[in-house]
């Protein structure tokens, strides 16, 4: 779910002035647009994507985001981004979500420059309590060679800027941390409409309240930032029958792909009813009762919540009569060795979970308290060695120090591919080697006292 969280990395199509959008921070508004010229120079569409590495102990990472340029292989670097906006990044990896929509002067772009600031991350320390540290505030200014040069067209381009957890951040042994950002990045043309993915064109989960509705399109708007999706015959809604039945203030999540001429279609809609509500996210560190009747959440990210905590604050969620749901959408869940189970006696320290609430109660010197009304189960990212590749499953084994392993006591996953699970930089299970570093992100589950986690990604 997410709009500058669920998600996942972040994917945009530009057209007229780039705009970003990153974690539940703000940004400006974003509308469609045509390919054409800018004094006699053809223009394109470009989608600029942040993903994210994970790091063993981080559990959340906010960076503002100053500003991007693209540097041309010949010509003058284009601004694309000058609103400062800030980003939680953990919650990209094996995904990306979109930062903005630009139009560029068609050219070959070898690399860029972004500047960023007041970093803060929150780590888990050994004993299980949580760190946040705000680090040096900067701005800094990075560098970025792309892979290889992407060259932009008519028909719309992606550029996937990749912050790598693992690579910026060092951790010694009293805690201290030490960031020099790791950005690595490519680019290619736009997927086909209805079958992007998260670093093509693809929009996953973008969250939000409805700020305007018309006769084929609607915005939502997460803080100072404003999508429009049009929709038509095939966009399915959740809550709503249909666009006529939004109104503006509901919460909503959107699920769209990204036309060539940057227009947004929204391919999903899920309208959370209940007024007034918020949502958050987090990592279960804690689960009191079975069924469970109350969790502890290392907070990570929010919409709309009212004074939200710092990133990796815990925060104390009344479960009550809350609804348990998978946030699987379309990928299957059948099919598999074992039965996937999420509800309040299957809910374990280390999931990942979005919670949809109505109050938040303050409490002194202590974590706040909110009372859900909907849990759901979310894709998270795990990195490891992998090993005993069997089929259609593997071993994944963790640091032991990571914060899952810290958090469980368990230092290994198995994990599960389908014929919807996406591979990256490797053709399959069988090729996935033992020594390289692997990434899952899918849906993890606690089965008859083995970790089991359900890939939608696998990536080297």
């Amino acid at each position: 779910m997410r709009a500058t969280r669920h998600i996942a990395i972040l994917a945009f199509l530009a057209v007229g002035a780039l705009s970003f959008l990153v974690g539940c921070g703000s940004s400006p508004s974003t509308s469609g647009g045509s390919s054409n010229s800018v004094g006699g120079t053809p223009t394109g569409n470009v989608l600029i994507n942040v993903a994210d590495d994970p790091g063993d102990r981080v559990v959340s990472f906010t960076v503002t985001i100053n500003s991007i340029a693209l540097i041309p292989q010949t010509g003058q670097p284009v601004t694309v981004f000058s609103t400062p906006t800030q980003v939680e990044i953990t919650q990209l990896a094996g995904t990306s979500m979109p930062l903005g929509i630009a139009t560029v002067p068609q050219n070959t772009y070898v690399g860029a420059q972004i500047t960023v600031s007041n970093p803060t991350i929150a780590i888990l320390n050994p004993d299980g309590s949580t760190k946040t540290i705000p680090l040096p505030p900067g701005p800094l200014t990075v560098n970025v060679k792309f892979d290889a040069p992407v060259t932009t067209s008519a028909s719309g381009t992606a550029i996937n800027f990749d912050l790598r957890i693992l690579g910026s951040i060092s951790i010694d042994a009293g805690g201290n941390v030490t960031l020099t950002p790791d950005f690595h990045a490519n680019g290619g043309p736009l997927g086909n409409p209805g079958q992007q993915g998260p670093f093509d064109g693809g929009l996953s989960h973008f969250g939000g309240k409805v700020s305007a509705v018309g006769t084929s399109s609607f915005a939502v708007s997460l803080g100072s930032q404003t999508l429009t999706f049009n929709v038509n015959s095939s966009t399915q809604f959740k809550g709503v029958s249909g666009l006529g039945s939004l109104a503006t203030g509901m919460m909503v999540f959107v699920d769209a792909s990204t036309q060539s001429d940057g227009s947004l279609l929204a391919t999903k809609v899920r309208v959370i009813t209940l007024n007034p509500s918020f949502s958050l996210d987090g990592i279960v560190a804690s689960v009191t009762g079975t069924p469970a009747t109350q969790l502890g959440l290392i907070f990570r990210d929010h919409i709309s919540m009212p004074g939200p905590p710092q990133i990796g604050a815990r925060v104390l969620v009344t479960v009550g009569t809350a609804t348990f749901e998978i946030d699987n959408d379309d990928f299957n869940l059948t099919g598999l060795t074992f039965t996937p189970v999420f509800d309040a006696s299957h809910i374990f320290a280390g999931q990942l979970v979005e919670v949809t609430a109505t109050k938040a109660t303050p409490n002194a010197g202590s974590p706040p308290t909110v009372t859900a009304s909907d849990i759901q189960l979310e894709p998270q990212a795990l990195a490891g060695t992998p090993s005993n590749e069997n089929g259609a499953s593997f071993t994944l084994t963790l640091a032991s120090d990571s914060a899952f392993a810290t958090l469980t006591g368990a230092t290994s996953v198995t994990v599960f591919t389908t014929s919807q699970t996406r591979f990256d930089n490797v053709s399959g299970v069988s090729a996935l080697g033992s020594t390289a570093k692997t990434l899952a992100r899918g849906f993890l589950f606690h089965d008859q006292g083995q970790w089991k986690l359900v890939a939608m990604f696998v990536g080297q």
